[in-house]
């Protein structure tokens, strides 16, 4: 799990890099589409450790200028928040669960007349 600002920008590095070949890009480029304002200390922390937790490719990174690209596990990656809502983590199991309760109901049903 990663801090909500290495969230952030892994989100600005998705947009700026939406193909995810390499690109040359400047901290100054990646805090004004995150829309935050980092250090360039911090910038480089938090991409060496996406780096580390294979997300992005860091090739180099020199003076505030770094060329990156994004691999599949950063294009994929989404938010670690749970969304709200029903879902189903097994699919199979529920409409097992539904066709029994359906039989049982109308077994009831028939049972009753």
């Amino acid at each position: 799990m990663m801090d909500r600002n290495t969230e952030i920008l892994l989100s600005a590095i998705k947009e700026l890099c939406p193909s995810g070949g390499y690109t040359v890009v400047s901290a100054d480029d990646i805090d004004e589409k995150a829309g935050a304002d980092f250090t360039e200390e911090e910038t480089a922390r938090m991409l060496a450790s996406l780096d580390e937790r294979g997300y992005i490719n860091l090739r180099f990174s020199q003076g505030g200028e770094y060329c990156l690209s994004l691999l599949p596990s950063g294009l994929n990656f989404s938010s670690g928040r749970v969304k709200k809502g029903f879902f189903v983590r097994n699919r199979q199991f529920f409409i097992t669960f539904l066709c029994a309760f359906a039989g049982a109901f109308l077994g009831c049903l028939a049972a009753g007349d």
